[in-house]
């Protein structure tokens, strides 16, 4: 390689890291929208499974007669009504997602970078 070929991909990728770190609180501000975004839909769908599941469980409730041989529709009410739980848990993470982003939005990008899955990005 010649000295001048040399020096045109040392500018070329100097211009680029130049560019990219000009970009960098841009790019965090569209991820800490999306990122909000994504967590108030979360919420959102889990607040209606949530109601949903509770709703049936209470007109399966309803429709139960007390001198009835049936258990169908108390097995009903149970069952929906534990599965209720699922939704209510998601949706405390969800909401907890949305706090932070919105308070403390640093703190949310760091552990954002930090851990990608379970594992530190630094250990790979």
């Amino acid at each position: 390689m010649n000295d001048e070929f040399q020096k045109k991909i040392i500018e070329w990728v100097q211009n680029i890291t130049s560019f990219a770190a000009d970009k960098i609180p841009e790019f965090a501000q569209e991820i800490l929208n999306y990122k909000f975004a994504e967590h108030i839909f979360g919420s959102i769908i889990c607040i209606l499974a949530f109601s949903l599941l509770l709703k049936i469980s209470n007109i399966a409730y309803k429709k139960h007669e007390p001198n009835s041989y049936s258990d169908g529709p108390i097995a009903l009410c149970i069952v929906t009504a534990i599965l209720s739980i699922i939704p209510f848990g998601i949706f405390i993470v969800e909401f907890n997602n949305v706090l932070k982003v919105w308070l403390a939005p640093k703190l949310y990008l760091l552990e954002m970078f930090l851990h990608k899955g379970n594992k530190c990005i630094f250990l790979e």
